[in-house]
């Protein structure tokens, strides 16, 4: 067992049990920045401790009854494929192009993380929106809104094939606004939506050799707890503070990565 790897992996796991933020937007960067792991190398083994993570969330959400199957469909429709096209995308660059996918991947990661965080920031405002009357918020048709849903998922989806980051970071913030539906809801929605999208993007990064099973394994040892400590935090920690504070770090790592 790597100690400072598992520590990482407790760390991310208390944060994510914390605030909900998906660990893709702090790991990720972590793994490169802080331990120098291959972007490519990284990507692929967060989205294997994404799937892992997320799989605890979605059993439970499942329930509390928190997950709406059907707006999961319409999300996977357009993200599913769009991952396995982001895989490709970055192994075409690789294998036939020659071009450096690494440094292409720090490139989109640390743009994504500057989006990401930037979300983050203005979530809190969203959800005060939200508790508004339902007049003032900002709904489309159902036929529209199920465009739209497929297209988001189509975004999300080749961003987290490349970069491992998206689901959680920048789905909730749109579905809010989209939807008329709970926010635990729409969290239990994107949890289970992000399980699927994880383990279908994990299967071709390791089917493309961009998975590191050992590091999995420590992170996994420390994260398991933390989600399971920091879901207890939650209850007393301020999260109109603690959200828009990871925002700022999230920023933070994306600059470094450009």
């Amino acid at each position: 067992m790597d100690f400072e790897i598992t520590l990482a992996g407790l760390v991310v796991g208390i944060l994510i049990g914390l605030t909900g933020i998906g660990g893709g937007s702090l790991l990720t960067p972590a793994l490169i920045v802080v331990f120098k792991t291959n972007p490519l190398t990284a990507v692929g083994t967060d989205l294997v401790f994404n799937a892992a993570t997320k799989l605890f969330g979605s059993v439970q959400h499942g329930r509390q009854r928190t997950i709406s199957y059907r707006l999961a469909f319409y999300l996977g429709l357009g993200s599913i494929p769009a991952a396995l096209a982001g895989v490709g995308f970055i192994t075409l660059l690789e294998d036939v192009y020659n071009v450096d996918a690494s440094h292409v991947v720090k490139i989109i990661l640390g743009v994504t993380l500057l989006l990401a965080g930037g979300l983050m920031i203005v979530r809190p405002i969203i959800d005060h929106r939200n508790k508004q009357p339902t007049d003032v918020r900002f709904f489309v048709p159902f036929e529209r809104r199920i465009r739209f849903t497929v297209l988001l998922g189509a975004v999300v989806g080749f961003l987290v094939g490349v970069t491992s980051i998206g689901s959680g970071a920048l789905i909730v913030p749109m579905l809010t606004l989209f939807y008329p539906m709970p926010i635990n809801r729409v969290v239990g929605t994107d949890i289970f939506h992000a399980l699927v999208l994880a383990s279908v993007a994990s299967a071709a990064h390791w089917g493309a050799g961009h998975v590191d099973w050992t590091l999995a394994g420590n992170l996994l040892i420390g994260s398991i707890p933390g989600v399971l400590l920091g879901a207890r935090l939650a209850i007393i920690a301020p999260d109109r503070v603690m959200r828009p504070a990871l925002g700022l770090l999230v920023i933070f790592s994306g600059i470094r990565l450009l």
